[in-house]
């Protein structure tokens, strides 16, 4: 799931009564006979072994899964012969997305010696540059009216307006760099809004004070070294159908496959991607299966690139999907929550609500913004729900291992699920 930040986690006690399975949903038997499967309920049929061992072969045996990287393929192919072992028709679809990469960047006051390490805004060009140092405040064009910055490197803070209009403003002031300096201490991991033609780079908070200490007001000799290399980058959606050739189906289940470089991925989004897999699995035999669609989708981790391609390849037939399910980060947190996309999503969110109550579990709606693989279907108009756990300390880090997801609540939010697809395809 892309970084959005994080809430505050319950307090203990109000997590002790999250979960409550019911005695139905014992977890004894297991079977790959798909007619058999077929005759239990959805949410029943879902085995707690199946899926968490899915969680195992994406995140323990494969690993780490950047969108472009080997390993992803590896999951990517195993999530295929997986759909296809099931009767699913099965298709890559490939895409390419650009790749921005920090080599390591850097800004040094030549009388302090001392370089400091930073990252270069996404989208920004390569730069090796000498030349005095200027605060300019937040590089609005009214902050740089009157100042002359030819030939020198801008230093702005963060805020108001977008990095790659700081950038711009910059630029046509004449500074030949950027530095950006964070509200907070922590990296900032910005992105460039707009092409620049200055290289340009993001400082924490800390470092922005020491250089506006050092600064007291009067431009100081510096060196700029942002270092990146930007190119296009293959990586691809794993789209399977249960209907005949031209048929796709009204539903599409999805979830994004790969991971962060920092981990595994077993949580963000292993599990989710086994939810899915364990769908297919669990609608294999039944004559529903035919109006499903399940998607794993690839470089959600760089900005939804996978899924905006999903929707952007149905053109107007996006608008024939009845809705959109999806699962991310589902089996480690405090919470269980489950929302809806905007206005037309409305009562889908209160459909997932209501099939998990029926199943004995407690969830919360939430609003579940535009940081993951609904958000583009919401955005053409499909009505879209996302199930989601939260907290999860190990969000984006390398302690995101298979061993630390939940199976109990995997296999909860996996029957939701379930139980809703089933009522949806009732109708």
């Amino acid at each position: 799931m892309l970084e959005t930040g994080r809430r505050a986690a319950l307090a203990f006690a109000l997590v002790l009564g999250l979960l409550l399975p019911s005695a139905a949903h014992a977890d004894s038997w297991w079977t790959d006979d798909a007619a058999a499967v077929a005759t239990l309920p959805a949410a029943d049929a879902v085995s707690r072994a199946s899926v968490h061992g899915y969680v195992k072969t994406l995140a323990a045996d494969v690993g780490s899964r950047p969108a472009d990287s080997e390993a992803f393929r590896r999951a990517a192919a195993f999530a295929r012969d997986h759909f296809a072992g099931l009767g699913y028709r099965v298709s890559l679809q490939e895409f390419t997305y650009p790749r921005f990469e920090d080599l390591g960047s850097s800004l040094r006051l030549d009388a302090e010696g001392s370089a400091i390490a930073g990252q270069a805004l996404a989208g920004s060009p390569a730069g090796d540059v000498a030349a005095p140092l200027v605060e300019v405040g937040l590089a609005r064009a009214a902050d740089l009216a009157g100042l002359a910055l030819d030939g020198k490197i801008a230093l702005a803070r963060r805020g108001e307006i977008p990095f790659g209009e700081k950038a711009q403003n910059a630029a046509r002031a004449g500074a030949v760099g950027l530095v950006v300096y964070n509200v907070e201490d922590r990296p900032l991991n910005g992105r460039l809004d707009r092409p620049s033609t200055i290289p340009a780079l993001g400082v924490t908070s800390s470092d922005g004070a020491r250089l506006l200490g050092q600064l007291g007001g009067a431009p100081r000799a510096a060196h700029l070294v942002v270092r990146t290399v930007q190119d296009e980058r293959p990586s691809a959606n794993v789209v399977a159908e249960g209907g005949p050739p031209g048929t796709p189906g009204t539903i599409v289940v999805g979830a994004h496959l790969d991971s962060v470089p920092a981990g595994p991925g077993a949580n963000d989004n292993g599990s989710g991607a086994a939810a899915v897999l364990e769908l297919a699995r669990v609608f294999a035999g039944r004559p529903e299966a035919r109006r499903l669609t399940f998607v794993l989708f690839g470089a959600e981790e760089l900005g939804l690139i996978g899924s905006s391609r999903y929707v952007a390849s149905l053109g107007a037939g996006a608008r024939s999907l009845r809705a959109m399910v999806n699962l991310d980060m589902v089996a480690v947190g405090d919470r269980f929550e489950i929302g809806g996309a905007g206005e037309r999503s409305r009562d889908l969110a209160r459909r997932g609500l209501d099939a998990a109550a029926a199943l004995g579990y407690r969830a919360v709606p939430f609003d579940p913004g535009g940081a993951s693989d609904h958000a583009p279907f919401a955005a053409a108009g499909v009505p879209a729900v996302m199930l989601h756990w939260r907290d999860d300390p190990s969000y984006h880090q390398p302690g995101d291992t298979w061993d630390k997801v939940d199976p109990e609540k995997l296999a909860a939010t996996t029957r939701t699920a379930a139980r809703l697809l089933e009522s949806l395809l009732d109708e």
